[in-house]
This record gives structure tokens, sequence and C-alpha cells, in this order.
């Protein structure tokens, strides 16, 4: 029995999209892959756009690894955006 980890997504749903995916090539189960982290990543860009609408691509970045990562990866990679709290 599959037990959906997805609420928003029916057992049935889930059961069948496993399947699709079961029938995938291993390099077209990554191209999918691909191009979900892809989407994912630009939609979170995209957010923190909205957010800070002059934000350069460096501070975008700094953001983007903020919420990815935590303020301890933030501040070591891009300090002149998210200057170490010690």
């Amino acid at each position: 029995m599959l037990v959906s980890s997805v609420r928003d997504t029916s057992t049935a749903m889930q059961a069948r999209y496993f399947a699709y995916l079961a029938k995938l090539s291993l390099a077209q189960r990554a191209e999918r892959l691909v191009q979900l982290t892809t989407t994912t990543l630009d939609l979170a860009r995209a957010g923190i756009k909205q957010q800070l609408p002059d934000a350069t691509p460096r501070v975008i970045n700094a953001h983007l690894a903020y919420r990815q990562y935590g303020r301890a990866i933030a501040e070591r990679y891009f300090p002149d955006v998210y200057p170490p709290s010690d």
C-alpha cells in the first residue's frame, strides 16, 4: 500500500505519478529532476525579486542561499549582504 506523503495529492494520483516515473528511463527521470529544480529556483528568485524589486542578482542569490541553507551559509558566502552576526 502506498502512503501519500504529499498532503495536497491523493494516494491514487501519487501512485499514478510513480507508475509514470517508473516507465521513464534514468536519463528521462534525471531530465525531469533538472526541470523541476530549475522551475523551483526560478519561482524562488521571482518571489525574492517581487519582495525586493531593486535587488541585484547577487542580493537575490544571497536571499536564496539564506532561504535554502540558513543564515550561517548566507553570512559565509555573501558577507556583503549578510554581515556576520557573531
